[in-house]
């Protein structure tokens, strides 16, 4: 069987359909429709299946008028109506998914009554590293590159209420969004550095933060490795024209801040990350590593166009 058809197999199903979406596919498409600069949330990340079509396609109808003419001028006009016009094939989505995202969050009423920020101490990474090699850094790139991104790891969890919430696709994250590929350069560019920050809100229940509901409305395409990133895009957007033109409608919460309210999804292997022209890795990475980090970049600016970025690992 195909990927395509796999995929579509497991969506169908409700009891594997979750599982193709991971906790960084999640917060990826909450990204592209929601502005979460704003308005933080943290996993753990859900998806909710209020309504899912298979195969969807929108069907209507085309009207045109046109004109006869004859040797010795215009005999009359005409008007021409198509019922069932069915969209171009590429256009079509495999299927739409109307439902959500759940995320915690803090509760909307409650009041940060504090802030605890801690910058980490970059400076003693390679000090540490040194120390546990025998007083000199790794020659070999790789074991560096390991070595730094452990220490670095130590030296944020040591500041974190739960240290284990910080995961390997968190540290990639974590390093994408200060504009480098991985922890050698983070230490040695010297130009950014991870900070820790400990809020404090006045719970009026001394509740914690609880699962928000991020409603969205989403298109789906599934494409396996080789597809054309451009045409893929141009169809994207084309197809979420069309959807707009024949009323499907994304949600409308009134406190949430939009950034797109009707999404296109795309799922994709996780081998698409193997191609070098991705960037986002740096040298020395294995290849698990090589494929979070250049997932983790372009998930960031396919959000910004609207779309979300789903990866299957299997």
């Amino acid at each position: 069987m195909h990927f395509r058809d796999r995929i579509t197999v497991r969506l169908a199903d409700p009891a594997t359909r979750s599982a193709l979406f991971d906790e960084m596919s999640l917060n990826q498409i909450l990204d592209a429709g929601y502005d979460t600069s704003t308005t933080p949330v943290n996993a753990p990340f859900n998806a909710v299946f209020d309504e899912f079509l298979l195969g969807y396609a929108e069907v209507g109808n085309a009207r045109g008028e046109g004109r006869l003419y004859g040797v010795s001028g215009e005999l009359g006009r005409i008007a021409l109506t198509i019922t069932d016009w069915h969209p171009d094939p590429g256009l079509r989505a495999d299927a739409l998914w109307r439902g959500a995202v759940v995320a915690r969050s803090a509760p909307e009423e409650d009041l940060i009554e504090s802030l605890d920020l801690k910058w980490a101490d970059l400076a003693g990474i390679d000090a540490a590293v040194a120390a546990a090699h025998g007083g000199a850094l790794p020659a070999d790139a790789g074991a560096l590159e390991a070595a730094r991104r452990d220490q670095l790891v130590q030296l944020i969890q040591a500041e974190l209420q739960s240290p284990e919430a910080l995961t390997d696709a968190r540290v990639s994250r974590l390093l994408g969004d200060m504009g480098v590929a991985s922890a050698s350069e983070l230490v040695t560019a010297g130009t950014a550095r991870p900070a820790t920050l400990g809020v404090t809100f006045s719970a009026p229940a001394g509740l914690p933060p609880s699962p928000q509901r991020y409603p969205i409305t989403a298109a789906l395409l599934i494409r396996d490795q080789g597809f054309g990133l451009t045409e893929l895009l141009e169809q994207s957007k084309l197809l979420r024209s069309r959807l707009e033109a024949s009323g499907v409608d994304g949600p409308r919460p009134q406190k949430l801040p939009i950034r797109q309210r009707l999404l296109v999804v795309w799922l994709v292997p996780i081998t698409v990350f193997d191609d070098d022209d991705w960037p986002g890795a740096s040298a020395g990475m294995g290849q698990a590593a090589r494929r979070t980090a250049r997932r983790q970049r372009a998930g960031q600016w396919l959000a910004r166009e609207g779309i979300g970025l789903a990866v299957v690992s299997d």
